[in-house]
């Protein structure tokens, strides 16, 4: 089961516009990554920016994700690089194996994609029990603050392929509504000034607050919840935050 988003356009789009995870961000990552001590998971692994170079330097690290386009883009890049990497196409709300990783990270507010309450306190079950005793759980949401300032306008992009052609991004964000923000993406496909494809999806990104987050993690049953700030482990929050990283761990 996938999800009816990240289609080819879109999928193609974000590898051309993220091809490498940000260095600050693959650090910070790969601190936890040096410190677990047996199997690691990525959900919502999207195209492989932070999976294939962790797989790279030799960690045992699995991923999966909702979108087969997604996937596609990341097998592709792994075979480029000679790598094998075991993923597969799954929801994270889906119940999956038990207690096999030590560690279990999604980065770049992936985790916001889920909006449904039924589907988050799910996910995070589904995590807490894909955990061994004592192993971490550490991913990223966006804040209230990150709300959008400028709604219903317009806003194109252009990001060019290998061949001259062109994808043309038009995004519009709409007013949020329960904490979810709502974007209206429309891809297109110029090739020769002509349209030869498009897609129109909306992203749906759910935003939290720090004791909202904290209490559906401790619901979920994980306890040293940390919050913070920034990838250098600040935990002096400000409410200029638009985005904030938890850290927590399964009971031993």
């Amino acid at each position: 089961m996938e999800l009816n988003n990240y289609h080819s356009l879109c999928a193609e789009y974000y590898d051309i516009d993220k091809p490498f995870a940000p260095e600050n961000e693959l650090n910070f990552y790969m601190n936890y990554v040096k410190n677990s001590t047996g199997n690691i998971l990525e959900p919502m692994c999207g195209t492989g920016r932070f999976l294939l170079p962790i797989l790279n330097v030799g960690f045992n690290i699995e991923g999966y994700d909702a979108s087969s386009n997604m996937l596609h883009i990341l097998k592709q890049k792994a075979l480029n690089q000679g790598l094998t990497p075991n993923v597969w196409l799954q929801l994270a709300e889906v119940p999956t194996k038990r207690a096999n990783y030590s560690l279990i990270f999604i980065p770049s507010g992936s985790f916001g994609l889920i909006v449904e309450n039924k589907k988050i306190k799910l996910t995070l079950k589904n995590i807490y029990n894909q955990l061994v005793a004592g192993g971490t759980f550490v991913f990223e949401v966006e804040t209230l603050t990150a709300a959008p300032k400028q709604l219903n306008t317009w806003l194109g992009d252009i990001r060019y392929r290998t061949d001259s052609s062109y994808i043309l991004l038009n995004t519009l964000n709409l007013p949020p509504k329960n904490s979810i923000n709502s974007i209206v993406c429309k891809y297109e496909l110029i090739i020769d000034n002509f349209i030869k494809k498009s897609e129109i999806e909306i992203i749906n990104i759910k935003l939290y607050s720090v004791y909202e987050i904290s209490s559906l993690l401790e619901e979920a049953g994980f306890i040293d919840i940390n919050i913070y700030s920034d990838y250098n482990f600040n935990t002096e929050l400000k409410n200029s935050d638009e985005l904030i990283i938890c850290e927590c761990k399964k009971k031993n």
